[in-house]
């Protein structure tokens, strides 16, 4: 315990130092950046032709968080290029449209020459963020506590991108349960967590009840005995609609993994994560202004005002909802045998379902080859001359086009 609670206090000062030294996101030219002789790698043309063909064919994501990098940049520096540029301070921490672009003053950096090979890395890193201070240590380890793993976790599993989400969701719950109290965070044992996991006290009368019988009998968080952080974390889970764990997480993402192989059918590519492919599809991306089309029900829309970042990740998000929605008819999935039950049976792919969802992908700003093969055939045509054709045997029938 001595040990977690260790770890606890680092990663407080850890996020503590985040917040004094992080100043925001900016855009920089590549040759107003100076790096460290010994850091750079030798140029390797192979290297080079493939991301430039990455960059050709893909595009270059500027949101995306792994391809950015961390600068130290010093105070009085940031803040003549901030008034050179024209830009409020507060503005650079947070941009609706993303990072915005800044001029450093030309005496303080040592330009680049354009035949090293940073010119290859400004294109897989094309935003910085800038940060006061002189510790690239204590600023890589607080944008570890931020959460930015999308890089290393992207080689590992297609939905990276939505594993770390989940990951935060789960931390930034149980921190509002815990209230950020290190006495109650030390407090929450395994047997708390079991009995908490997928209750929604806020939306459920009977959970609500449930949790309140167990925190009386101090079956919850049984090692706290001060009653008024009783109090505080009892109204603090009463607020919670469903709680969630790393049981679930690992649960859900067996789920997930169907809910992958549906969308590696549009995208085709087996390189990069799910939400990577399916932005490098989005086709709207150009737009400073959008209307973002919001799904109510099958085929009814609303439209909100928005840009093209919101838009891109609103149309993801439903295409996820309606593959949630329909899995089971668009990959080969079956629950598990239960005992005493017959073995469950596989559905074959519903091209109906199937069709529905190129209309929604096409709809939403989304293309690709796949999405445009799925929509070139109509299943309900499809379905009727294949049952015309079982009932009535072609060598024997001949079956107009019209008639269908």
């Amino acid at each position: 315990m001595t040990s977690q609670r260790g770890a606890e206090l680092r990663e407080r000062e850890i996020i503590q130092e985040r917040q004094h030294r992080f100043r925001g996101s900016a855009r920089l030219s590549i040759t107003e950046l100076r790096f460290p002789e010994e850091r750079l790698r030798a140029i390797e043309q192979w290297n080079v032709d493939r991301l430039v063909d990455i960059y050709k064919t893909q595009g270059c994501l500027r949101q995306e968080r792994e391809h950015r990098i961390l600068v130290l940049i010093e105070s009085g520096i940031l803040a003549t290029a901030l008034e050179a540029s024209g830009v409020a301070a507060e503005t650079v921490i947070g941009s609706i449209d993303g990072p915005l672009e800044l001029h450093l003053p030309e005496s303080s950096v040592t330009r680049v020459r354009p035949s090293n090979n940073t010119s290859t890395m400004g294109m897989r890193t094309p935003s910085v963020q800038a940060r006061g201070g002189s510790s690239g240590e204590s600023a890589y380890r607080a944008d570890l506590a931020s959460g930015t793993w999308s890089s290393p976790c992207g080689a590992i599993s297609p939905l990276a991108s939505e594993a770390v989400r989940y990951l935060q969701h789960i931390r930034n719950i149980w921190t509002r349960i815990c209230m950020d109290r290190a006495n109650v965070v030390a407090g929450t044992d395994h047997k708390t967590v079991e009995m908490l996991q997928l209750r929604a006290p806020c939306a459920s009368n009977a959970d609500r009840k449930y949790m309140e019988q167990e925190m009386d009998s101090k079956l919850l968080f049984s090692t706290i005995t001060d009653i008024s952080d009783r109090k505080a974390v009892r109204e603090s889970i009463q607020q919670m609609r469903q709680i969630p764990s790393l049981f679930t997480f690992f649960e859900d993402q067996k789920y997930h993994e169907y809910c992958a192989k549906a969308f590696r059918s549009v995208i085709g590519s087996p390189q990069g994560t799910i939400h990577e492919c399916m932005s490098h599809l989005y086709t709207r991306d150009g737009l400073a202004h959008s209307h973002l089309l919001v799904e109510l029900q099958d085929g009814t829309f609303r439209e909100c005002t928005g840009n093209a970042t919101k838009g891109r990740e609103f149309s993801y998000q439903q295409l996820w909802l309606y593959v949630m929605r329909h899995f089971p008819e668009m990959v080969a999935a079956t629950p598990r045998k239960e005992n005493g039950k017959t073995k469950p049976e596989i559905k074959e792919p519903d091209p109906r379902i199937w069709h529905g969802f190129a209309t929604l992908a096409r709809h939403l700003g989304f293309d690709s080859d796949r999405i445009d093969t799925l929509l070139e055939t109509d299943p309900d045509e499809k379905a009727a001359r294949e049952f015309l054709h079982g009932s009535r045997p072609p060598g024997q029938y001949s079956i107009k086009p019209g008639e269908l």
